[in-house]
């Protein structure tokens, strides 16, 4: 008897317990009657569900009582109503959403930049936007060995010979561009260690496989200065001093009228350094005998280093028949001291030098259509390198010298 009253209890407790559950359907559209897909119906924090595609939806299993049902979705404000369950049924709730026109104002669509694109293109290149390093005191080595992947060795102060290597590749292996311009026709007086950072807009360096545009035999990567600015008007000056006398002193100036699309630039940097840095522990010998007289602390008296540059540059810009023509005219020149040879520091020159003059003309033009675009250049002029090795001096690390004889190699 006992079991037959437990049972017939529980029994009707689970039909009170099945008695309590609703349910709660509908339709979300929006103000023009258009189903809304994806909007997220909440019923208490308890129940929920996500309109389909006819905006339409459905929550299941409600025990009844009294509910606040939230509607949300993004770019849309959120419908908060309530919803009363005092028996089992379905409950049908439609709602209609207003768009959020605040937050579809906060929207901002812009279109990528030239380097963004870049960076999105199929080659792997690092592209390196200067705007924030223009009041520094830089070069371009001191720019680009801060990338990933790129390792540079210079032998010593301003002017010395530098080594960049790419991922482990270096040398020939490597080609420099100046707007697309291949370097290697410049001259020493334009190298990456004289530019300063305010004279670029931004650097492209190529990690393996080069645009064929460059058009070079570059197979272990390419790097890509770009001088930019063509339509806009400023004017930026710059000098500093340091360590052992050095100065280096740029300016940069741009005329642009984008109403007649034609711009006038000219640019000049100046660097100078004694490298008078000190060497410990250099030997010392007499100038006529040949004689040790042992090592001595010295500062070094020809490793003197001065560049400069001044380039005229004019041009037309969005065109009909050219996207950017450009005309240039540049100067560079450099004179730079020899302290004693590269692998050898026991016999110091007083007068060895090199110098470099470097005269060019250059067009540049560019034009898209659609998909197609073309570059092109044209680069002549005259370089000159010279090396003066012809002194009759003969020297030692405290500066003293003798007139050699003429038969002293």
């Amino acid at each position: 008897m006992k079991f037959l009253v437990t049972l017939l209890l529980f029994q009707c407790f689970i039909l009170n317990g099945y008695a309590q559950e609703a349910s709660l359907r509908g339709q979300i559209t929006d103000i023009h009657n258009i189903p809304l897909q994806g909007v997220l119906v909440n019923v208490g924090g308890q129940y929920s569900a996500i309109s389909d595609a006819q905006g339409k939806y459905t929550v299941n299993d409600i025990t009844l009582g009294k509910y606040e049902v939230r509607f949300s979705m993004m770019g849309f404000l959120a419908q908060v109503t309530t919803l009363a369950c005092n028996a089992e049924q379905p409950y049908t709730l439609n709602m209609q959403m207003e768009e959020d026109v605040a937050l579809l104002e906060a929207i901002t669509i812009e279109e990528a930049s030239e380097a963004e694109e870049k960076r999105a293109s199929g080659y792997n290149v690092t592209v390196l936007e200067t705007s924030a390093q223009k009041s520094l005191p830089l070069d371009l080595n001191q720019v680009i060995q801060n990338t990933p992947g790129v390792n540079i060795r210079e032998a010593g102060g301003l002017g010395s010979g530098f080594s960049l290597s790419l991922n482990g590749l270096a040398g020939n292996q490597i080609r420099y561009f100046i707007d697309g311009v291949p370097m290697e026709n410049f001259g020493s007086a334009l190298t990456l260690n004289n530019f300063p950072i305010n004279l670029v807009d931004g650097i492209e360096i190529y990690k393996g496989v080069v645009p064929v545009w460059l058009g070079a035999d570059a197979l272990g990567g390419a790097v890509n200065i770009l001088t930019g600015y063509r339509q806009q008007t400023f004017l930026d000056a710059s000098y500093t001093f340091g360590s052992f006398n050095t100065h280096r002193a740029s300016i940069n100036g741009q005329y642009a009228n984008t109403e007649k699309g034609y711009f006038f630039k000219i640019s000049s940097f100046f660097n100078h350094s004694d490298n008078n840095y000190l060497m410990r522990g250099v030997p010392l010998f007499d100038l006529e005998l040949g004689n040790s007289l042992g090592n001595i602390d010295i500062r070094r008296f020809n490793d003197q280093y001065t560049s400069g540059l001044v380039a005229v540059e004019g041009g037309v810009f969005d065109k009909k028949y050219a996207d950017e023509w450009t005309v240039k005219l540049t100067w560079a020149g450099n004179r730079n001291n020899y302290q004693h040879p590269d692998n050898n520091i026991l016999r110091p020159f007083g007068a060895f030098h090199t110098r470099n003059t470097s005269l060019l003309a250059s067009t540049a033009y560019k034009k898209s259509f659609k998909k197609l675009t073309l570059n092109a250049y044209l680069l002549g002029g005259s370089v000159r390198e010279s090396v003066v090795d012809t002194s009759t001096r003969k020297y030692n690390w405290s500066g003293d010298f003798i007139v050699r004889s003429e038969d002293d190699p």
